[in-house]
């Protein structure tokens, strides 16, 4: 049999919608496994321990409106930590998404593993692996594959302390539109896609970025070690790392994530910089900071898109979960956006439908986190993106402050524009 057909056989060998590169029987699987260690005493304890450090961390009184959704927020956290368990024996590594919305597929409610900023346009997967074996990820282009894809070696569950990373335009794909990245203690040596492991490395963190929704899709991905495997760990064993994670994660998730976005005058967009000075994607720029905004006011941000293929703005709740972006527009990528005029990008940010094509819809939210993306950026930018200006405004003056050719969205249009959102999104979970 050939390599290549080994191949296939190992991509597909747990398909279980084959149009869906997500729908797989190790995420099923894992998604059950970490339902289980979530509902445990330990990780009870575990929610326990994180909620009162998160209020611990928390230097000003929060609304009424914010603390609804605090018990929401660690309990995704949490998860997020189980999740990171169930996918935690480098000797059989396999591939799982996290950071996800709550979904509903192949008979199971799973809950929500939003935390960090996740972006709605990403498809977050993991695979386990340590720094003395030697792995290979086996993957498969899509029809449309996505906008910008990365593979970052990561040394810590939180996904944040980065080893190394791969952009997509480096990537090599064979004639037969397979891929394959090997991860070992050695270097490159002539070696394509290879990432040079070391004894603090934990995952291999991949981000699909998808601006198409209703055409693009993630790459199909496997992975196999290629050494003698240690002994798997016991449940129990599974249970007591979740808690060790989210002990770990809890005070950096606070200080790095929570910190750095409310770290600024509310209502103020920072100057873009690189998103690996505060553990982000070291290919990537962002802005991100924290809104307040009434029922009748908008805030209005001017950005240019410089040469990035992939750019993005989301706004997320006040512990940083993205917030529903599949019936509302509370967030837009680069191909979701209508440009100004003169070829920069003004979003409109509120509670209320600004009558703006551009607008970020906050759902009824008042306050919370905001964030800026630019992905695949050049090493030697010539024309950086950066933040051309803002403003809060009342919404009755709001056509005062609004730069020329800003485009505008009827009431039909808006209902089309959340249509269709909704029935893309739809798709990422059918079985």
């Amino acid at each position: 049999m050939s390599r290549t057909a080994n191949d296939l056989d190992l991509l597909f060998a747990g398909a279980l919608v084959p149009a869906n590169p997500l729908a797989t029987a190790d995420q099923r699987d894992l998604e059950s496994l970490a339902i289980r260690i979530y509902n445990t005493p330990e990780l009870a304890a575990a929610r326990a321990r994180a909620s009162l450090l998160w209020l611990s961390r928390i230097t000003q009184r929060p609304s009424t409106e914010a603390m609804a959704s605090f018990d929401g927020a660690v309990a995704e956290f949490v998860f997020h930590c189980a999740l990171n368990a169930a996918n935690s024996d480098p000797g059989r590594p396999r591939v799982l998404k996290v950071e996800g919305e709550p979904h509903h597929w192949f008979g199971m409610d799973v809950p929500g593993a939003r935390r960090g900023g996740n972006n709605a346009d990403n498809a977050y997967r993991i695979i386990p692996v340590d720094g003395t074996g030697q792995f290979e990820i086996v993957g498969q282009l899509a029809a449309s594959p996505p906008t910008d894809v990365t593979f970052t070696l990561i040394a810590n569950t939180a996904m944040s302390k980065t080893i190394r990373t791969i952009e997509w335009r480096d990537i090599r794909v064979d004639d037969d539109g397979l891929f394959r990245i090997t991860i070992d203690p050695t270097e490159a040596a002539g070696r394509a896609n290879h990432l040079q492991s070391r004894g603090d490395a934990r995952y291999l963190f991949v981000r699909d970025s998808l601006t198409d929704w209703n055409r693009q899709t993630a790459n199909r991905m496997a992975a196999r070690r290629l050494d003698a495997p240690p002994p798997p760990p016991d449940f129990d064993e599974l249970v007591r790392r979740a808690a060790a994670y989210a002990d770990e994660d809890t005070a950096y998730y606070w200080d790095m994530c929570m910190g750095q976005s409310y770290s600024f005058a509310v209502n103020t967009v920072p100057p873009v910089r690189n998103a690996g000075a505060f553990g982000g994607l070291v290919s990537q720029s962002g802005s991100t900071g924290h809104y307040r905004i009434a029922d009748d006011e908008a805030l209005v941000v001017t950005v240019t898109l410089g040469s990035a293929p992939y750019m993005s703005f989301m706004v997320h709740d006040p512990w940083w979960r993205t917030l529903p972006f599949a019936p509302r527009t509370a967030s837009l990528n680069i191909a979701q956006i209508v440009p100004d005029a003169d070829g920069a990008v003004t979003f409109v940010v509120g509670p209320t439908d600004p009558g703006v094509h551009n607008w970020i819809d906050t759902g009824g939210v008042h306050e919370g986190i905001f964030y800026f993306r630019w992905q695949g950026l050049p090493p030697d930018d010539a024309s950086p993106p950066v933040v051309r200006g803002y403003h809060l405004t009342k919404l009755a003056q709001l056509r005062e402050v609004l730069p020329k050719g800003v485009a505008t969205a009827t009431r039909a249009e808006r209902a089309a524009q959340r249509a269709a959102r909704q029935a893309a999104v739809a798709g990422w979970w059918e079985d």
